[in-house]
């Protein structure tokens, strides 16, 4: 079943929107130097690497980044970020000591995996309840034949 062209429009829309909120952020990027690193292992072709920070940094488990070393670039994954060490996982062997590297940091990778889920439900990949993307965008109001198999019970009052 195609989607209603109301739908099809406040995808767009919010699409564009997103496009232009990573383009900003990504001028943004926040550099991270990290030293002394040593390979911990090879699991599946994936590369475990442990480095030391001179800071401490917030970066979240499973944040996908740039790795420089040099003037070689590899994508990377954060699997820990804690005081200060960090340990990364990359599909590029770097090697057993890594004296130093760039880890570059952009907070737009959640935007982009956004981006790329509303451009599955627009090519209609993903299914979803049109009244409930119009309702969200006060486009429609959600009639309780909508949800005939879901029943939410009212709240009850303290």
């Amino acid at each position: 079943m195609s989607l209603q062209a109301e739908t099809q429009n406040i995808l767009s829309n919010f699409i564009s929107a997103l496009s232009v909120e990573i383009d900003s952020i990504k001028k943004y990027v926040q550099k991270v130097t990290a030293k002394n690193g040593s390979l911990l292992e090879n699991i599946g072709g994936l590369f475990i690497y442990k480095f030391e920070l001179d800071d401490s940094y917030d970066i979240p488990d499973d944040t996908q980044v740039q790795v420089r070393t040099g003037i070689a670039s590899y994508q990377a994954v954060i699997i820990n970020c804690k005081g200060l060490e960090i340990i990364i996982s990359c599909e590029a062997d770097l090697g057993k000591q890594i004296p130093s590297i760039t880890i570059l940091v952009s907070n737009a990778n959640l935007l982009e995996s956004l981006k790329r889920l509303m451009e599955e439900i627009q090519s209609e990949k993903i299914f979803i309840n049109e009244d409930l993307v119009l309702k969200l965008f006060n486009n429609s109001t959600v009639s309780a034949t909508s949800f005939p198999e879901y029943f939410i019970p009212p709240l009850k009052s303290i």
